[in-house]
């Protein structure tokens, strides 16, 4: 199963990424927020699309950066396709590292077991407050 990431800088890609592929899965995550091909996350032909997003704060918290609303703003922009395709979103600013791996490997189990399916997107932790609405047809899981 091709797993693909996307998600905001600082959002935890990189190591979800790690994780899923120590359990072996084919996972990668796509540097979606920095380019202007809005399909860049879909030329690998992912099977599940993953988004993970984080505050301006958080981000803030996470890494010593030089990052403001307008950064973030463009990035989510970039983001958007994705974003509208994922099959999961978390939302990851009151989870550590390992409550995402967790939140997710429980999703892919799932996704395995045929029990979600490519447009049943699910939310993790939606809040109004990040400025983005949740995928089209997304529900709480």
């Amino acid at each position: 199963m091709r797993v693909i990431i996307v998600g905001v800088c600082t959002a935890g890609k990189t190591v979800l990424v790690q994780k899923l592929q120590q359990l072996g899965y084919d996972a990668d995550t796509v540097a979606q927020e920095h380019s202007y091909v809005a399909s860049l996350w879909n030329h690998s032909s992912p099977d599940v699309v993953i988004y993970l997003d984080a505050a301006l704060t958080t981000i803030r918290r996470r890494r010593d950066v030089d990052f403001d609303e307008e950064l973030l703003a463009s990035e989510r922009e970039r983001l958007a396709q994705a974003r509208e395709a994922c099959n999961l979103y978390v939302k990851t600013d009151d989870l550590n590292e390992d409550q995402v791996f967790r939140r997710v490997r429980r999703f892919l189990e799932k996704w395995e077991r045929g029990e979600v399916t490519r447009r049943a997107a699910k939310i993790e932790r939606h809040e109004e407050q990040s400025g983005t609405e949740p995928p089209a047809g997304g529900r709480l899981y």
